[in-house]
């Protein structure tokens, strides 16, 4: 894509977690019965997007993740060169069905039972089935602005200290990462679009830390579109935290340069994916997190770094982070590229469905924030100028607005609430997005 190097895709070397296998590789077929903890799965018998796994590829280590696998797999893969020290080898158990690992795991019929409706939101066909109704908000759009809205600031400035560590040669400490991640998935979970409109209105100028928020707000909103668990929503939002915290080590003029990089440049600015992981790794955050920053500039066509894959071989985590990455890149302006109306970035994304990003992800991300997201400011068809305040989840060209300038850009007595889906208003339409503040307008007040 043209006009953004944040667009660009990352080569370096990723550690277990970013890696995976290919059947046939080396491989052996188990069925989930005779899986033991250590053991390194490497394929699925699905696709991985089938499945709550943001990792391709994974050590067995907790109860809960051998329960999800019997939830959605028949057999995996596993590979036996890779496997911890201290159970049965793969190839053991490959000739040995009906073994201990059985007994071991009858129980897991029962889970299987109890977790039945999991299969819902993923669906066990090759394209998936989104649950996007698992989540109803429970907040109004006013009540968690004005919550939220004492948090932003807080989110920014210990963003900003953590990465300040890691300039310094300290490790980020993830109890102060994960204490702006819950906030953010649970305002999220509460309300979809509150948090959303906060920041797209009050972009910090500090695009590092800025990006680093907003990244890990849209991931947050994606997850629950497409109704994974909390725990998965907040991995990702931990993804979207640390992508680019390797960046820190890189020289700011370096960043901030205006002009096309030299190819020594390029490579160096790709090296903060691997500075990222390595961060984030020595920091202790899960491999789940360490996926999603190893592979979100992996591309669906396999055009992207470090290792090429392609569609199913690319992590759901680390799909939704590298859309989302792409998405608030596009909409902020940065000293080599202005910003684009978040209708033109979803316009670009939808241009390359399918090529650089899965079709199905980008269109779940436009329904997740809407053409002309929550909290855009934008001029109608014959002159007045509105705030998005909702969502028409089937007309999105049509969301609910508050109207605050006239035709001739005064501003009314009284603000007034128009719905562009009623009939009545068909002849009025969105001309375009208005870069926030324009005319004077301060969004935040409306919604207050």
């Amino acid at each position: 894509m043209s006009g953004s190097r944040d667009l660009g895709l990352i080569e370096f070397e990723p550690g277990d977690a970013g890696k995976t296998a290919r059947k046939g590789e080396g491989l052996v077929q188990l069925r989930v019965d005779q899986l033991e903890m250590g053991m390194f799965v490497a394929a699925l018998d699905r696709p991985w997007l089938e499945t709550p796994f943001l990792v391709q590829g994974f050590f067995l280590r907790e109860t809960r993740e051998l329960q999800q696998l019997a939830v959605y797999c028949n057999h995996v893969w596993v590979d036996p060169r890779r496997n911890k020290r201290g159970g049965t080898s793969a190839r053991e158990l490959a000739v040995a069905p009906g073994s201990d690992a059985r007994r071991r795991t009858r129980d897991i019929g029962e889970v299987v039972e109890l977790q039945a409706p999991a299969r819902q939101g993923f669906g066990m066909n090759r394209e998936p089935q989104w649950r996007p109704d698992r989540y109803q908000d429970t907040r109004s759009m006013r009540d968690e602005f004005n919550a939220v809205r004492r948090d932003l600031d807080g989110f920014v400035d210990e963003v900003t200290r953590e990465f300040a560590r890691v300039r310094n040669g300290e490790l980020p400490t993830l109890d102060n990462l994960i204490a702006v991640a819950d906030p953010i998935v649970a305002s999220v979970l509460r309300n979809k679009d509150a948090l959303a409109a906060l920041i797209r209105i009050k972009k910090k100028d500090d695009y590092t830390y800025s990006h680093s928020i907003s990244t890990a707000v849209w991931a947050s909103m994606l997850g629950r579109h497409l109704g994974l668990d909390r725990v998965l929503i907040r991995d990702l939002a931990l993804g979207g935290l640390l992508l680019d915290v390797g960046k820190v080590m890189l020289p700011r003029e370096l960043l901030a340069k205006p002009e096309k990089l030299s190819l020594s440049e390029t490579e160096l600015v790709r090296s903060h994916v691997e500075e990222s992981v390595k961060i984030a790794s020595a920091g202790g955050v899960s491999p789940q997190v360490l996926g999603i920053i190893a592979g979100h500039h992996e591309r669906h066509d396999g055009s992207g770094y470090p290792s090429g894959f392609r569609g199913d071989d690319i992590s759901l985590g680390a799909r939704i982070a590298g859309l989302v990455d792409a998405y608030d890149a596009m909409i902020t302006a940065r000293p080599y590229a202005q910003a684009r109306s978040s209708y033109e970035a979803m316009q670009e994304l939808a241009k390359h469905s399918d090529a650089a990003f899965q079709g199905a992800l980008v269109e779940q991300l436009i329904q997740a924030i809407g053409l002309f997201p929550t909290g855009a400011l934008v001029e109608l068809s014959h002159g007045p100028v509105a705030i998005v305040v909702a969502q028409n989840s089937s007309r999105r060209l049509r969301p609910k607005v508050v109207v605050v300038l006239d035709a001739q850009k005064q501003p009314l007595p009284e603000p007034q609430s128009i719905d562009l889906q009623e009939a009545s208003r068909k002849a009025l339409h969105i001309k375009r997005e208005l870069p926030p503040g324009a005319f004077g307008i301060n969004a935040e007040d409306y919604y207050l």
